[in-house]
């Protein structure tokens, strides 16, 4: 990747530290402080030819040499695939992804993405903050599980937003479909996070690890099942199934965090093979919408609330259980 650099001299006699400096030097391709830390931390930056830190305070004379990443245009295929767009400005768009639609290309799936959608619709009017196969993607979606997704025009607007995420300015809601009832009607699941350590795949709530904060409450109750509004204060991979599997309310669908087999051990005999064929026919996925998105615009400061139409898929499932399973009869 090819980087572009500046150099500049510090001219006051006053000390200041080094990332401050730099936040307000206006350079461009600088856009947020945690990208000024990541440079640092980097030894992107240095001082007098020498590696700093970012607590290091600049001297009358000193010689700051700065090297950011240039922009690249995408190397990613463009693919005509229909994109849901429920919100756009100049700065930014709001995608309603569809069930089984993969981001960003990965092992396995080199296109047929997101990430090829966009390259499609917007062309070169996105950010590249994320690199080549990423263009404008500011967060991620499981490809199980359906829609809003934000994504940056400029990299200024995807700086601002990344830092939005990490300081938990972006609310992000999320309704599901959980097999059982928690324990309280409403409440707040508050973790340690960590990969398994038995299937690399899969996240679990740990001893030590990240922390992962969880808001919830029920929008409505079945037998044997539950609706559910879910809040997230962090987000961690898989965050939403792996607490509610841990307190024994797997997402409906789930097949990584709860079997079949499983949730039909649950139900009265004569339901199994209705749960089946719900399970063959309808949820083949599981069941978790991401439903809205509230936030204060990065660049004109007004507010921004996004929701989007519950999927067919959920709204049928939702449908099998009120004729199956409805706490009225």
């Amino acid at each position: 990747m090819p980087y572009k650099e500046t150099i500049l001299t510090y001219n006051e006699s006053k000390e200041v530290r080094i990332d401050k400096f730099l936040a307000d030097a206006n350079i461009e391709g600088i856009y947020s402080r945690s990208q000024i830390e990541k440079l640092i931390a980097n030894a992107k930056v240095t001082v007098n030819d020498k590696i700093i830190k970012k607590n290091y305070k600049l001297e009358l004379n000193d010689r700051v040499r700065i090297e950011v990443e240039e922009a690249q245009s995408s190397e990613l295929e463009a693919e005509n695939i229909p994109l849901d767009i429920v919100y756009e400005d100049d700065y930014l768009a709001v995608i309603n992804k569809p069930v089984g639609l993969v981001v960003h290309p990965g092992n396995g799936n080199h296109n047929g993405t997101l990430a090829n959608a966009l390259a499609y619709h917007f062309g070169d009017k996105l950010s590249s903050t994320g690199g080549s196969q990423r263009p404008g993607i500011v967060h991620r979606l499981d490809k199980g599980t359906s829609g809003l997704i934000l994504i940056a025009k400029d990299n200024e607007t995807h700086a601002k937003l990344s830092e939005m995420f990490k300081n938990r300015e972006i609310d992000k809601i999320y309704r599901t479909i959980a097999v059982g009832k928690l324990k309280q009607a409403s409440g707040v699941i508050d973790t340690l996070y960590a990969r398994s350590k038995k299937n690399p795949i899969k996240y679990t709530v740990a001893q030590e690890g990240k922390r992962a904060v969880t808001h919830y409450d029920t929008l409505k109750e079945f037998h044997y099942f539950s609706y559910l509004e879910i809040k997230l204060e962090t987000g961690r991979t898989h965050q939403i199934r792996v607490h509610l599997a841990h307190y024994n309310c797997p997402v409906m669908g789930d097949r990584l965090y709860s079997s079949l087999d499983e949730v039909a051990s649950r139900i009265p005999f004569n339901y199994k093979k209705k749960l089946r064929h719900l399970y063959d026919k309808i949820l083949s996925t599981q069941a978790l919408h991401a439903y809205k998105l509230e936030f204060i615009h990065p660049m004109t400061n007004k507010p921004v609330s996004v929701t989007s139409e519950m999927p067919i898929y959920f709204k049928d499932t939702l449908n099998w259980l009120e004729k199956n399973f409805s706490m009225d009869e």
